[in-house]
Order: structure tokens, then C-alpha cells, then sequence
């Protein structure tokens, strides 16, 4: 379900702006993490409140902060594993910029993320005499006899390297054969002088050429095996020292651990803090009852498509104090906008963020069902019908995710319902769509906000009605009349301008007609709208 709430909720679109920079804060990215308690909730909200005023003070500081956490590597999930230079390096260069960091925060920042840095010891054995951070290798400070040893070593190709010079250069005054910058030579057999067999071996290459490679001797074979013995003896000093180096790592695999989470924390905090900033966002008030309220929040994906088509956008207000809320109105009227709105927000609260608002105020959900058309594709063969019914079949079914607030028994559950069986014939649909809602005024720990087209729901406990304010048809036409010459898009527009996205109770004694208007605007036949305004009232 989170994939599909993510999906509707268009999550991901703002979630671009939230740029966590090292590994372990993008990983946690992807884990669509949410949190069930109020006191992990709330020690995320301060330390954004927190890590906010830190980024206003000290703009500079956090460009040096990012610097070292972009740089920071990712160490797998066992310290125990590591036995690679590869792996010691990238704990080495960890604990280097973890020491950065933590050099740079001031007592405050560091005391509330527990940012300490203990292990300059292990540090300084990692580094040995090495001082570039970006490179690590097995140096001879690490051991005497494995600088003597590659002193031999070194003594041995310079031998070897002499020998084969002068090698070459005699096979070349001798016999004119030049391996100075080639290994082999492939020449024309007819060639070859007849006292190279000494200097030189000769294999065959095709019917008319041969492939020649110069001879060293045996006294260099026989160094260069010697080499070979010297260059084992080297790898097992050097796996004897990283051994011990993985050793005095796998003694602070305690602290590293604790390292490590906290620079996610840090690295999290610091990039929710700096999407706060960004997008005006509010922290969230977390209360014990059932109900949900909205001053001007703002459904940023919506915003951000607004503004690049130069429409205007309105941001949500809303007090929601019954537990199950009924939203009507005509399409295009913003049902789907508030739903999507709500949930948007509701996400955001409980994974940790400050919320797009001048305020926002809920309760911890310990789960959240989406039930409506939600444009997936169907993989089952289902219907649109058959999958609403299988989604709200399954979320009945679903266990506790954890002990909710203010019910020590129940859980705390949210449905988003959009347009419930509206692709059902009508009769069936609003039964279905009343006893759903019966079955949620009869259970005391769900809220749910629901929009649809039906008309004449009846009143149950617990719940409230209410519209889009919807199309403002008379200032419409003050403007603009049906063969005013645009195209769809600007007649969209037309739309939009005229159009209040807010939300108010419902007054049962009025309808909403504004379908219609809105067909009348798009340009519909007259006589079809004339047709269908004649059997409204015949209806009435």
C-alpha cells in the first residue's frame, strides 16, 4: 500500500527536493520510512527546529558540513567482513570525514545528535604515514620487514631491468631485431639471421612469418623466480598486517556503529531541515483525537504545475473535526486535489518532515488505505470496481503496525476514499458506498475523507458533509460567454481562474449544478445542455 499511497499522493515529486548526501540518507530515502510513536515524532520535529536556525546562522559552516558528508563512504553492515585494503580504506576514509563533521558542529548542534568523535587512535593506525585521504595501501610503516623485504624487491628489478636492456641492445647491434619498445616481433621467416637461435625464441605465426621474442638467459629466469618467492612472502606480510588492522577495527565495531547512525540522523535532519526552508514548511502538532485540520497548506506538486502554466493555485484550509468527512462537488472542482492534499500531508507528518502550511494538525495513524481509481495499471485482470474491492477487503484484514495513541486495543487507521464504486451502476454504488460509510462510523479509530458524486447520503453519527466551493458561473460570464474563440487550454484556464478550490460544510438544501456550467464553458452543444437542464428539473 505505501507504493500505491506514494503513487496518488505524488509523493515522489516532491521528494526530489529532499536531498539527503550520503549513502546511508539515500538508502533511508528509499525506505519510505514512517514512524508510529509520538516521541520519535517529536525528537524529529525538534531537532529540525533545531538543525533550521543552525543553517540561518551558519550558511558556510553547512557547505563545509555537506562537503565531508558527500564524501562519506558507505561500510557494509558488518564491520567482521572486512579483509580488502579496498574496505580498510573506505572505514579509514570515513572516520576521516566523520572527524570533520564532528570538528566543525558546534557543542549544541553536537550534543543533540550525540556527535563525538573517539577514535583518533584507530585513525592514526589506519593512516600510518599516509596523509592523502584518498589513497590507502599497505605502506612500509607497517612493518620493518616488509620495507626490507620490498627494498630486496626493488634491488632485484633493478637488476632485472638492466640485464634485459642490455639484452635487447646487443640482440639489436648483433642481429638488427628491435624489442626496445616491443615484447615480440612477428617478421618474414626468410629473415631471420642464422646465428639468433641463441639470442632469440622463434614460434610460428603463418606459412610465411614467424613471431620472435627475446631470449634473457637463464641466469635472469632464475632471478626473476627468486623475485616471485619474495613477492608471496610480501602478500602474506601484507595480509598479516591487514588482518591486524581489520582487528583493530572490529574492537570499535561499537563506536563505528554508533557513528554510523548518527550521521544519518544528521544527514536526514539537515536535508529535512533545508526542504523546510524551501518550501515554507511548518512543523506539525500531534494531538490524541481523531481529526485533521489544514490552514492554507499547500499540495506542492499541484503548486509547482500551476505555476508553470501560469494558473493560480489555492492552498487548502480546512477543519475537520468529525471522524468521517464526505467530500462533493463537479469534476474539476478539486475533490481529488483535497484528498490528495490531506494524504500528502499526513505522509509528510509521519515520516518525520514539517509540513507545506501555515499549520497542520493530526493524529499518528498506525495505517493508512487508500481505496479509489488511482490510475496503476491492472495486473490482476481486475476491473477498477474489483480492485477497490480488493484493496478495502485487504486493509480490513491488515494487523496493527504498532500500539496506537489514546487506544491501548485499536488501531488508528485512515481511508482516502476517491469516488467509491462510482464505475458500478448507480443503485449498487451508493448502497455500497453508504454501508462503507456505515462501517466506518461504526468503528471509533478510523477517520476517513472520502469524496463522491452521489446525492442524498444519509446522516450517521460521526460524520460531516461537505462541498467544493466550486465554479463562480455568474463572474464567469460577466467576462466571457460561450463563443468567446479560444483554444481547450486557455478555456482550462478560464476554468481555473474562476474557479474556488475551497471546501465548506454542506448545506443539504443546495445543489451543486456546476457539471453543467463547466460543460457549457468547454464548449458543448447548447441544445445538449439545454436537453439535460430539462430533465433536472423534471427530476426535482
Amino acid at each position: 500500500m505505501t507504493e500505491k499511497i506514494f503513487q496518488y499522493s505524488e509523493m515522489e515529486s516532491y521528494m526530489q527536493y529532499y536531498s539527503p548526501k550520503t549513502p546511508y540518507g539515500l538508502e533511508n530515502k528509499q525506505e519510505h520510512k514512517f514512524y508510529y510513536e509520538l516521541s520519535e515524532l517529536e525528537k524529529s520535529y525538534d531537532l529540525i527546529e533545531s538543525m533550521i536556525k543552525y543553517i540561518s546562522e551558519s550558511p558556510q559552516k553547512i557547505d563545509q558540513i555537506e562537503y565531508h558528508l558527500i564524501k562519506i563512504p558507505y561500510l557494509e553492515k558488518s564491520i567482521e567482513s572486512i579483509s580488502t585494503g579496498s574496505e580498510i580504506f573506505n572505514v579509514r576514509k570515513f572516520l576521516i570525514n566523520y572527524k570533520k563533521i564532528a570538528g566543525i558542529i558546534p557543542v549544541g548542534i553536537s550534543d543533540l545528535f550525540h556527535f563525538s568523535f573517539f577514535s583518533d587512535e584507530l585513525l592514526e593506525k589506519l593512516s600510518g604515514d599516509q596523509s592523502d585521504e584518498e589513497v590507502f595501501y599497505i605502506s612500509d610503516f607497517y612493518s620493518e620487514d616488509l620495507a626490507s623485504l620490498r627494498s630486496e624487491i626493488n634491488i632485484i628489478d633493478k637488476h632485472l631491468k638492466d640485464v634485459k636492456n642490455e639484452k635487447i641492445l646487443n640482440i639489436f647491434e648483433k642481429l638488427n631485431l628491435d624489442f626496445r619498445f616491443h615484447d615480440f616481433l612477428v617478421i618474414n621467416e626468410e629473415l631471420i639471421p642464422e646465428e639468433a637461435d641463441e639470442a632469440v625464441y622463434i614460434e610460428s605465426y603463418d606459412n610465411q612469418s614467424v613471431l620472435v621474442k627475446p631470449s634473457f638467459g637463464k641466469q635472469y629466469y632464475d632471478v626473476l623466480n627468486s623475485r616471485k618467492d619474495l613477492i608471496e612472502k610480501e602478500k602474506k606480510i601484507e595480509f598479516k598486517i591487514k588482518k591486524s588492522l581489520h582487528d583493530e577495527i572490529n574492537k570499535e565495531k561499537n563506536k563505528i556503529d554508533e557513528y554510523k547512525k548518527n550521521i544519518l540522523q544528521f544527514d536526514t535532519i539537515l536535508a529535512k531541515a533545508k526542504l523546510a526552508i524551501k518550501s515554507n514548511a511548518v512543523r506539525p502538532e500531534i494531538g490524541q483525537n481523531l481529526c485533521i485540520n489544514l490552514e492554507e497548506a499547500v499540495f506542492v506538486p499541484l503548486q509547482e504545475q500551476n505555476l508553470q502554466k501560469n494558473r493560480k493555485y489555492t492552498p487548502l484550509t480546512a477543519r475537520f473535526d468529525q471522524r468521517n468527512i464526505v467530500i462533493s462537488g463537479s469534476n474539476m472542482g478539486g475533490k481529488t486535489i483535497l484528498l490528495k492534499s490531506v494524504l500528502f500531508c499526513q505522509i509528510l507528518a509521519q515520516q518525520g518532515f514539517f509540513v507545506p502550511s501555515r499549520r497542520f494538525s493530526t493524529v499518528i495513524f498506525q495505517e493508512i488505505n487508500l481505496i479509489g481509481d488511482i490510475n496503476q495499471s491492472n495486473n490482476s485482470g481486475l476491473s477498477s470496481f474489483g480492485e477497490e474491492i480488493l484493496n478495502l477487503s485487504e486493509s480490513q484484514s491488515n494487523e496493527p503496525l504498532s500500539k496506537p495513541c489514546g487506544s491501548p486495543n485499536k488501531r488508528n487507521t485512515l481511508y482516502i476514499v476517491d469516488e467509491f464504486a462510482r464505475t458500478t451502476n448507480s443503485v449498487e454504488g451508493k448502497a455500497l458506498y453508504c454501508a462503507l460509510l456505515n462501517w466506518f462510523s461504526d468503528n471509533g479509530n478510523i477517520f476517513s475523507i472520502s469524496s463522491t458524486h452521489q446525492e442524498n447520503l444519509p446522516n450517521m453519527k460521526d460524520l460531516s458533509y461537505w462541498v467544493m466551493k466550486g465554479l463562480d458561473y455568474g463572474k464567469y460570464k460577466q467576462y466571457y460567454h460561450k463563443d468567446y474563440n479560444c483554444d481547450l487550454n486557455e478555456r482550462i484556464s478560464l476554468i481555473n481562474n474562476f474557479m474556488d478550490y475551497g471546501v465548506t460544510p454542506q448545506n443539504k438544501s443546495e445543489r451543486n449544478r456546476d457539471a453543467l456550467k463547466i460543460a457549457d464553458i468547454l464548449g458543448l452543444n447548447s441544445k445538449i445542455i439545454k436537453y439535460a437542464e430539462k430533465y433536472i428539473k423534471e427530476q426535482e
